[in-house]
């Protein structure tokens, strides 16, 4: 539980210090809303790296590991402000994705090892829309997302 709260209080201040406009913890789970596709990866990089420079003490647990997704898109909100849409849909997928996932097509990059925790993915047009030149990304491969039609690219960008 002291993890649970530590991670919370982390990604809510991520999300604060980056014009988050909606952070909605779900449990095990947190979804953002923000501005710009920047605004959300500089959000995921500052998380990750207090991760990784500030890690909690979660003994006798393993170590913290998670697992971040971006996705580009249109939201819809309710009459009480909740979020929802495919958008919102196609990140968790892409946060949950695995190795297993990816398919090899021709012609389309894939990498040898596909990053099972401690990853940021992105969408293709989320990917698309990282135009300040500060995030270098790659594209980790093509698969299928439950719930959606089609083959979708998707690309991690290197937080570390």
């Amino acid at each position: 539980m002291r993890a649970r709260n530590l991670l919370e209080r982390r990604v809510r201040a991520a999300g604060e210090a980056h014009r988050a406009t909606e952070i909605q913890i779900t449990g095990d789970g947190c979804m953002m809303t923000f501005p710009t596709t920047s605004d959300a990866a500089h959000a995921a990089v500052q998380f990750m790296r207090g991760l990784r420079d500030r890690p909690p003490n979660a003994s006798p647990a393993p170590p913290l590991e998670v697992r971040a997704a971006i996705a580009y898109g249109q939201i819809l909100i309710d009459g009480k402000g909740g979020r929802h849409g495919a958008t919102i849909n196609e990140t968790f997928r892409l946060m949950s994705v695995n190795a297993d996932a990816f398919v090899a097509v021709e012609g389309e990059p894939r990498l040898n090892v596909v990053p099972d925790r401690n990853r940021v993915f992105l969408d293709e047009d989320a990917a698309r829309e990282l135009t300040d030149g500060y995030f270098q990304y790659t594209q980790v491969g093509v698969c299928g997302l439950k719930g959606f039609t089609g083959l979708h690219r998707v690309y991690a960008f290197a937080w570390d």
